[in-house]
């Protein structure tokens, strides 16, 4: 049968299980949940990054002018005739901006241009005649188109959505122009055609560029896509295009940390940056370039209306990168953003211009993923080791300082240099690794606390079993060596007496029965630990599993009391034996104790737990309590708990016992009385009575010896059969002299 206490040593292999799986978790990437969290730690380092330091707001260099409510106010409900968007154009035009970017996408021609409205028209010489005349007139995309190509302009096209076949075009913009390196196609977010716009008519193809935003899974837009992938074909995303535009570069390179497929995700080659005039842009692996949030960031935007306003101070647009987009109002839709705020598309395009022009960059590299990777490793190792071996409460208080450390470290990377450690993916694992090694440890606390109860009932009072449950490391219960105090009580002549009660069992189990209730009530009142009840034998110990300084006192004064209650003992003998009218015989007991150096802890079986104490003090108890009958005393004393309470207790020497690993032998004491015996005239003179025996003994003056036994047994309170022992002895010596330097051991046993 497996035990709670083995299922939960072999639990603790559970933590570093627990903390491989994490590690798989975090490479796989199952169903993008590590990305996801992931992501949550990006926008919580955006949170916690603190405003600037000198408190001024930075200029933008890209700026969004979007058509709002109020430039719809001024100018008309949407959607406007593209002349009106040419207007636009030149008014930002005439402030002098580096460069325009129109990103709105104009599938479908303007409904209020002259061509389109003469096709309403009903046929007839009216209509004959407008027609010959639209050559002379300009349709309103053609003067929007002109006018973008005859400034410095990028224009947006559309990727995928519901839209009608004649919208739909192959991919615009000429790759082997922009990417002259032999690329493959990596894991940048694919639609599956391009959508026409119509100023596109009369701009270059290297100045075009994909509008496409891609907010991540839980709808929150983080990135702008440098690239996507339409119908197969790589193609630069609006902000690339512009940025490359803008920095007037020729061409652009892309930087692929891996050109095969990830061998844990499945993925393909991931994007790690674009390069281009010499500067490098750090992108996430689909090719979007994070952007920044700052708490006390100067707007991004700017109303298409306040374009009339002759108060607009020239330096708003001048040597910026403009982005004209539709606002809200106009249809555009309304993306939410980390923190909880919401932007147009024209916003996040500025956004995302502006940091690359001031170089303001987020980024992520294999090399923080591998350090994340070796960090996790070695904390995870330590704290799945902590959780097993130390309380719950440190092991959560080390995994709290870790956590918080590390989140600490990813803040300072990010504010220092936008590095994008991730925060809560290792902080998750990690929890996880000490929370399962915290059940683990209390799992085994539980089982120990079971497996103690077991191994203590009936042994302590219930008290003593609950404090030690809370807390079983405490109390050696795994093996402690501590110095304790050991009582052995036994029932003196008990083969004898079960000689009498051959014909009565029953008389010989009450006297047992008895005999054990009342010893065991002794012990607890003392503070004791009861180790065996063995028919006529019962073994205490203390100072184990709680501490007791006082371990000897205790012993001594739980044997002290046992002889004082022998009387009510044999009362209670006496009425037994009455109720079943047959004779029981009164009980004599005789009790040894011993101190020193042991063993405690849970020596029992797994089936049956028991608590004890082992050693050579049990040993040297159990010599005593077996020779007692011969001196007489009913309570015999171990050197050690005679130093121990010799101040307290009246102790005679009474002999001397071989200790067989110790070099000296062991002086044995009866314990005669209590302080007031101890300080009595006559106590005083049979202990000095007894100095001058064993002084004359070790000289093998046996004369003088003799002479003192007899002295010694003429003195009121003497024991005479200890004295006959003694006289035995001596003629014994003066027969059979003993060695030079003799310890005053008496090494033949006499009958």
């Amino acid at each position: 049968m497996i035990g709670h206490r083995t299922i939960a040593r072999r639990l603790r292999v559970l933590p570093l299980a627990v903390l491989a799986f994490g590690l798989l978790t975090l490479l796989a990437d199952p169903g993008g949940v590590m990305t996801a969290l992931r992501l949550k730690g990006v926008d919580l380092l955006q949170r916690l990054a603190p405003p600037s330091a000198d408190g001024e707001r930075p200029v933008p260099r890209a700026l969004a002018v979007e058509i709002d409510a109020e430039a719809l106010a001024a100018g008309g409900p949407w959607p406007w005739p593209r002349w009106r968007l040419a207007e636009v154009v030149e008014r930002i035009s005439a402030q002098d901006p580096a460069l325009i970017v129109f990103a709105p996408v104009l599938p479908f021609p303007d409904p209020a241009s002259p061509e389109e409205a003469l096709r309403g028209f009903q046929p007839g010489p009216a209509t004959t005649l407008l027609e010959q005349a639209l050559p002379y007139v300009r349709g309103h995309d053609s003067v929007l188109a002109q006018t973008l190509a005859e400034h410095r302009a990028i224009v947006a096209f559309g990727v995928g959505g519901e839209v009608p076949e004649p919208a739909r075009i192959a991919p615009p913009a000429r790759l082997e122009a922009l990417f002259p390196r032999d690329n493959p196609v990596t894991m940048v977010h694919e639609w599956p055609f391009a959508v026409r716009s119509m100023p596109l008519a009369a701009q270059r193809r290297e100045r075009m560029g994909a509008a496409v935003l891609a907010p991540d899974r839980d709808g929150l837009l983080r990135r702008v896509p440098l690239l996507v992938s339409v119908g197969g074909a790589l193609q630069p995303g609006l902000v690339l295009q512009a940025a490359r535009v803008a920095a007037d570069a020729e061409s652009a390179e892309i930087l692929a940390l891996r050109t095969g497929r990830n061998p844990f995700t499945g993925r393909r080659g991931e994007v790690s940056a674009v390069s281009m005039a010499g500067r490098t842009l750090p992108t996430a692996p689909d090719a979007g370039l994070w952007l920044a949030f700052r708490k006390d960031e100067a707007p991004y935007t700017l109303s298409a209306a306040a374009l009339a306003d002759p108060g607009l101070q020239p330096w708003r647009l001048k040597d910026k990168i403009v982005v004209i987009g539709l606002g809200v109002a106009a249809g555009d839709p309304a993306y939410t953003v980390p923190g909880g705020g919401t932007m147009g598309a024209a916003e996040a395009y500025a956004r995302a211009l502006d940091q690359i022009v001031t170089g303001t960059f987020l980024r992520r590299t294999q090399a923080q993923a591998g350090l994340e990777l070796a960090a996790l490793i070695g904390f995870g190792l330590l704290l799945a080791l902590a959780a097993v071996l130390l309380p719950v409460p440190v092991s959560l208080g080390l995994c709290v300082l870790t956590v918080g450390g590390g989140v600490l470290l990813a803040r300072s990377a990010f504010i220092e240099a936008g590095t994008l450690f991730d925060p809560l993916g290792p902080s998750a694992v990690l929890a996880l690794t000490v929370l399962s090694g915290a059940g683990v440890r209390i799992y085994g606390v539980l089982a120990a606390q079971r497996h103690l109860r077991a191994a203590l009932r009936g042994k302590v009072p219930g008290s003593v079993v609950r404090a030690a449950a809370r807390d079983p490391s405490e109390g050696g219960f795994s093996g402690d060596r501590r110095k304790g105090t050991v009582l052995i009580a036994g029932l003196r002549d008990f083969d004898a007496i079960t000689e009498t009660l051959i014909e009565d069992p029953e008389g010989v189990r009450i006297l047992l029965t008895e005999f054990s209730s009342w010893a065991h009530a002794h012990v607890r009142r003392s503070r004791g630990t009861l180790d065996r009840l063995a028919g006529p034998r019962v073994t205490a110990f203390w100072n184990a599993p709680g501490d007791d300084m006082d371990h000897a006192l205790h012993a001594c004064d739980c044997a002290m009391r046992m002889i004082e209650g022998l009387d009510e003992l044999n009362r209670r003998i006496l009425v037994q034996g009455q109720r079943r009218h047959r004779e029981l015989p009164p009980l004599q007991v005789e009790i040894a104790v011993n101190t020193g150096q042991c063993f405690v802890g849970e020596f029992g079986s797994v089936a049956r737990p028991d608590y004890s104490l082992v050693g050579e003090v049990t040993g040297t108890a159990e010599r005593m309590v077996r020779e007692s009958g011969r001196y007489g005393p009913a309570i015999l004393v171990g050197e050690h708990t005679a130093n121990a309470v010799r101040n307290l207790f009246a102790l005679l020497e009474i002999d001397r016992f071989d200790s067989p690993h110790k070099p000296l032998p062991m002086r044995v004491y009866a314990l005669m009385g209590n302080p007031l015996v101890r300080a009595s005239p006559r106590f005083r003179s049979i202990e000095q009575k007894h100095q001058e025996i064993f002084e004359a003994l070790l000289a093998r003056d046996w004369d003088k010896a003799e002479a003192l036994v007899e002295e010694a047994r003429d003195l009121r309170g003497a024991v005479p059969g200890l004295y006959d022992l003694y006289r035995r002895r001596i003629a014994h010596w003066r027969a059979e002299p003993p060695p030079e330097g003799w310890d005053g051991v008496f090494r033949t046993r006499l009958a």
